[in-house]
């Protein structure tokens, strides 16, 4: 990635006491190219409305809608846009999924979690699964290849599984789960649902929904460039056969009918130019795609749904895209670690390679003061983040101490070596 593509992102210019900011907790909120912010505001001062009025304005909001389930259909692979359900964030769409769920679980059947995973999708299974009086089984990690303890899950599969809550990405180790093998081991067994947590693999990994073939696949948008909004697609089948918790008067037709409330829709131009500027990324300089930024488009003159909007190959553009993407972050792994292996004090959870990882990673520091040494650094411009992460399991199966979990550094596409040689300067200078 060069100059240009991070020249896309407001955030990266930013001084702090004249020098400039790094951060390094994409895994925490990525920052936003220009085209999502000025997608956002477009919206809000020229085209806010609800739905259902014959105003231009909400004409142009249902259009919005329309293609905002085709971004997100393109972005994670799925065949039907109808496939798509939006929600506030991930963690309240597994919520709100999980009631649904469980209404046909009955007493004496399992479910899975795992160890590897964030706690948005091993809480709201817990809570489902004590109030049906359902078995639960975690798989923990093997400390040997960090990914999930395969044989184990193996074991704990049988007639009464029900489901399995997987992570795609951890969000501590970067480990890259084996998905389709996971679902080809469920497939084996009738009545087994699989449901995925993609929010950390989202901005790393092109999702292909239908090759990994789950049943059920969550992302949050401002983890990949765009903002605060849940997206999660499903077999069409689940969101027909399953029963949504709803107002009475709210529709009945899927997927609207699980979409609670009224939607963020600022937040879905936001996210539909944040899947324009993803798929502009197949070539070293990113064409700027502007959404929305000529008031004609609010007073009619542009058709959101137009073929320019919405091209056709946009599916193929972001394969390639991905590809772009995670050349570039695998080379920032290498650097990454090669700096690391001569940083005295700091042990790294997960591969040591970049075989099935992203660039998330977390160090436990021979001193554990990972307050400390963030705060340190923060100091110095280079934002990090410390602590659990929400993954209570991976806390609990290595023993970590609760309050000051890992020193966790998340890269993504717009960072660079110079950056991590910055970074690895001031550790050696804190550390050593």
């Amino acid at each position: 990635m060069n100059a240009n593509t991070r020249n896309q992102f407001p955030a990266l210019n930013r001084l702090r006491q004249g020098k400039p900011v790094i951060y390094f907790d994409g895994a925490g909120g990525s920052q936003a190219p220009q085209t999502v912010i000025n997608a956002y505001a477009d919206y809000l001062t020229q085209g806010n409305a609800n739905l259902g009025s014959p105003s231009a304005t909400s004409r142009l909001t249902e259009q919005l809608v329309v293609e905002a389930r085709q971004a997100a259909c393109d972005f994670l692979g799925c065949q039907l846009a109808q496939s798509v359900v939006f929600g506030a964030n991930a963690t309240s769409l597994i919520f709100h999924f999980s009631y649904s769920i469980a209404k046909q679980w009955q007493a004496g059947d399992e479910i899975i979690v795992t160890a590897l995973d964030h706690y948005a999708n091993v809480s709201p299974w817990l809570n489902a699964a004590l109030a049906c009086g359902v078995t639960v089984h975690t798989i923990p990690i093997d400390r040997e290849t960090w990914q999930l303890d395969y044989s184990v899950l193996a074991n704990k599969l049988n007639a009464n599984t029900r489901l399995i809550a997987i992570p795609y990405v951890s969000n501590v180790t970067g480990t890259v789960v084996d998905v389709q093998h996971i679902v080809q081991m469920a497939r084996a067994f009738a009545h087994i649902q699989v449901f995925v947590d993609a929010v950390a693999a989202a901005p790393h990994v092109k999702i292909n929904f239908q090759y990994l073939d789950c049943d059920f696949l969550v992302t949050s948008g401002y983890k990949h460039f765009a903002g605060h909004l849940g997206v999660l697609v499903a077999k069409p089948k689940w969101l027909q056969l399953l029963l949504p918790n709803k107002v009475a008067p709210a529709s009945e037709q899927s997927p609207n009918c699980w979409e609670m409330g009224t939607q963020n829709f600022e937040a879905m131009a936001a996210y539909i130019a944040c899947i324009n500027y993803l798929q502009s990324l197949i070539e070293d300089e990113p064409v700027t795609i502007d959404l929305a930024s000529s008031s004609d488009f609010y007073s009619g003159g542009h058709d959101i749904g137009s073929q320019d909007m919405l091209p056709a190959d946009r599916k193929q553009k972001l394969e390639n895209a991905f590809t772009h993407i995670q050349n570039h972050e695998n080379e920032l792994s290498r650097y990454f670690m090669q700096q690391l292996a001569e940083l005295r004090g700091a042990n790294l959870l997960g591969q040591k390679t970049t075989e099935q990882r992203v660039p998330i990673f977390s160090l436990v520091l021979a001193n554990n003061d990972h307050a400390k040494v963030c705060c340190a650094l923060a100091q110095a411009n280079i934002y990090c983040a410390y602590g659990h992460f929400y993954a209570q399991g991976i806390v609990e199966q290595l023993a970590l101490a609760n309050e000051s979990g890992v020193l966790r550094f998340s890269l993504l596409h717009y960072n660079t070596r110079d950056e991590i040689d910055v970074l690895f300067n001031e550790l050696d200078m804190i550390l050593n």
